[in-house]
C-alpha cells in the first residue's frame, strides 16, 4: 500500500510540474476498457509435477493525459484487471492450485509521443506501472507480491466527428514484469507479463 501511495503522489506532483511550466497543455480525462493477455512464467526451471497456465482477462480504468506541447503528452492510468493465471502442483493425494496476479489494481505513468498532428494521431508510449494484487484467500495460504513493469505500447487519437468533444484512443501496451510475484517457496521466481488491448474515451479540451 505505501508503494501505491507514493507512485501516486510521484504521478501528481510530476503532472503538476509540467503544468505551472508550460501553459500550453489541458487535462484530458476519460475511461477505458480492454482485453488483458498474461503470461506468467518461471525464469528457473519449475518442479515436474508444477504447471502454469495463462488465461486472458479484463481491465477497467480511467485515464488523465496532459498535453506539454503539440507533440508530447503525459498519460496516467488508474485501473483494475482480472485474469486467469494459476499455478498447480500435484501431490501424492490432491492438486494445490491458486491464482496469482488475478485481480490487481494498476497504476501507469508514461509519456506519449505524437507522430502526426492530423485529426488521427498514431503515437508512441513508454512507461511505467506498478501492479498490485488484491488479496485473495485460498486453502493453502498463498499470497501473491506487487511488482513494478515498463511499458511500451502504441495507439491513436482520433477526434469523434460529431461531437469533436471527445476522442477515441485504441492502444496496444505491452508491459515487461521487473521482479518475482510469488511467494510460494516451491516456485519462487515467477515473472508476469502483459499484453493490454485497450479502447479509451476522454474529454478534448
Amino acid at each position: 500500500m505505501k508503494r501505491i501511495v507514493f507512485f501516486s503522489i510521484s504521478i501528481l506532483l510530476t503532472v503538476s510540474l509540467f503544468a505551472q511550466r508550460d501553459s500550453y497543455g489541458k487535462y484530458n480525462v476519460g475511461i477505458g476498457v480492454g482485453i488483458v493477455i498474461p503470461y506468467l512464467y518461471s525464469k528457473a526451471d519449475i518442479p515436474i509435477n508444477s504447471k502454469i497456465s495463462n488465461e486472458p482477462g479484463f481491465l477497467l480504468q480511467s485515464v488523465l493525459d496532459y498535453n506539454i506541447n503539440s507533440s508530447i503528452m503525459l498519460s496516467s492510468k488508474f485501473g483494475v484487471s482480472l485474469s486467469g493465471t494459476k499455478v498447480s502442483i500435484s501431490h501424492s493425494t490432491n492438486v494445490e492450485e491458486y491464482s496469482l496476479m488475478k485481480f490487481t489494481i494498476d497504476l501507469s505513468f508514461g509519456a506519449m509521443y505524437l507522430l502526426t498532428k492530423k485529426s488521427v494521431q498514431p503515437y508512441l508510449l513508454v512507461g511505467s506501472k506498478y501492479r498490485n494484487p488484491l488479496p485473495l484467500k485460498d486453502k493453502f495460504n498463498n499470497t501473491n507480491k506487487g511488482t513494478f513493469a515498463l511499458d511500451f505500447g502504441v495507439g491513436s487519437n482520433k477526434l469523434i466527428s460529431f461531437t469533436k468533444k471527445f476522442v477515441i484512443k485504441p492502444e496496444i501496451t505491452y508491459s515487461f514484469g521487473l521482479s518475482n510475484v510469488n511467494n510460494n517457496p516451491q516456485i519462487n521466481n515467477l515473472y508476469i507479463n502483459t499484453i493490454c488491448l485497450t479502447i479509451n474515451f476522454r474529454s478534448n479540451q
